[in-house]
């Protein structure tokens, strides 16, 4: 195995199916190459839930925006598109 990678889409692009995407590399050995991209697609797809935004409600927006003006910022979880709010101080 010389490589695998997880391209994780993009949700926003202009396209049909904005979905993760899976390559391995080897030396040549396509089967175990497969192996890979299928145990990695799997353990993706078996995790997703995790990956779902999650959004503020409108009065939590709100209460985040004025945080933001108090000298907090927000930052994104590293797998998830939601917010965690942290003091910048």
């Amino acid at each position: 195995m010389i490589d695998c990678s997880w391209f994780h889409g993009f949700p926003y692009a202009d396209i049909a199916a904005p979905g993760p995407a899976v390559v391995c590399t080897t030396t040549g050995d396509a089967a175990l190459a497969q192996r890979c991209v299928d145990e990695v697609a799997q353990w993706i797809w078996s995790h997703r839930e995790a990956f779902r935004p999650t959004f503020p409600t409108p009065a939590q927006g709100v209460a985040l925006a004025l945080s933001a003006a108090e000298g907090h910022f927000c930052r994104q979880r590293r797998l998830e598109y939601g917010c965690d709010c942290i003091d910048s101080a």
